[in-house]
């Protein structure tokens, strides 16, 4: 049995319900008493540290892929399962293909990649779920290593929030020369390197909100789209870590998300959103690729004064909105 905690996903409908609250207060100056209703979500369930402050020390470097296993895998359902027999999700079929006891903490995987896959595959659809995560399945066994591993995991998730997701909000809602300037920041290389962003996400988040509609009274679709399964996704592997690194990297985190969301307001009506979605759905894919492929070695050449990866061009192309990238 794995230690775990629980965290939630952002529920976009308490996102919009409590910003449009905020908005009347301070309209008003009276207080909003807005309450935070039960989450419908399920809970994300992520390993835990020892006390010591490392990753539980499961020898996970002789993991392999069961082929027989594998092959049987032909599907994904959503949500915990009794056992395999009732059917598997992303995270359970990682165990199982891995020969490891019916779980959804498998201790095979990186809790970063697995906070990420979990909440993604759990909010796709049916068709989709297979066609994206059922391929991740074997890749995620044996991703497990070491704290500063997934530091640098976790920090490939926050770039990616910042310098990718943020700016194609803001450039679907004509916001080019604010969205090259996230987009042409430093990499964040760390999560402690998001305090140097915390006025421009603030900054950011202000300017996209400037004549905008209220996140209620753009509907659903907004709220749908920006903050999709890919985002929750995102949040989720990332979401202890920025609290833990303290309240104004936490803020800058929340500043990001509520950036997003102004900007595809400021989009409504004016522009499809659905293009960008998928578009950023496609980058989130490249962005588990990159982070199954970091690599404890990886972290030794970048010790060692080596070229980080993830600051190549290739690594974080812009998210495209033409009809090419519609397509």
């Amino acid at each position: 049995m794995h230690a775990f905690h629980v965290s939630y996903t952002v529920d976009p409908e308490q996102v919009a319900a409590a910003v449009a609250a905020l908005e009347t207060e301070v309209a008003t100056g009276k207080p909003a008493g807005f309450a935070v209703q039960v989450a419908d979500d399920r809970p994300i369930r992520v390993p835990d540290r020892d006390p010591a402050g490392s990753w539980k020390a499961e020898t996970v470097g002789a993991a392999r892929v069961d082929p027989d296993r594998l092959a049987r895998v032909r599907t994904l359902a959503a949500g915990w399962h009794a056992g395999a027999e009732a059917g598997l999700c992303a995270l359970e079929a990682v165990a199982y293909v891995a020969g490891e006891p019916h779980s959804d903490q498998p201790a095979c995987a990186s809790p970063s990649l697995a906070a990420f896959i979990g909440t993604w595959s759990d909010r796709l659809s049916q068709d989709a779920r297979d066609a994206l995560i059922l391929p991740l399945v074997p890749r995620l066994v044996g991703t497990r290593g070491s704290e500063a591993l997934e530091r640098r995991r976790v920090a490939l998730v926050v770039d990616w929030l910042v310098r990718t997701h943020v700016p194609a909000w803001f450039r679907l809602a004509k916001l080019n020369v604010e969205a090259d300037e996230l987009a042409n920041r430093p990499v964040v290389a760390d999560v402690a390197d998001l305090a140097a962003w915390f006025d421009h996400l603030k900054w950011a988040r202000k300017r996209a909100a400037v004549a905008n509609p209220t996140l209620r009274q753009t509907g659903t679709g907004v709220r749908a789209a920006a903050w999709d399964a890919a985002h929750q996704a995102a949040w989720a592997a990332i979401r202890d870590d920025l609290d833990a690194a303290g309240s104004r990297i936490f803020a800058a985190g929340w500043d990001a998300a509520y950036a997003a969301a102004y900007a595809a307001a400021r989009a409504w009506g004016k522009a499809p959103l659905e293009p960008t979605r998928r578009a950023l759905q496609e980058s989130a894919l490249a962005l588990v690729e990159r982070m199954i492929g970091t690599r404890e070695t990886d972290l030794r050449e970048l010790g060692s004064g080596g070229a980080d990866p993830s600051s190549d061009a290739a690594a974080h192309p812009p998210v495209r909105h033409d009809a090419e990238a519609q397509a």
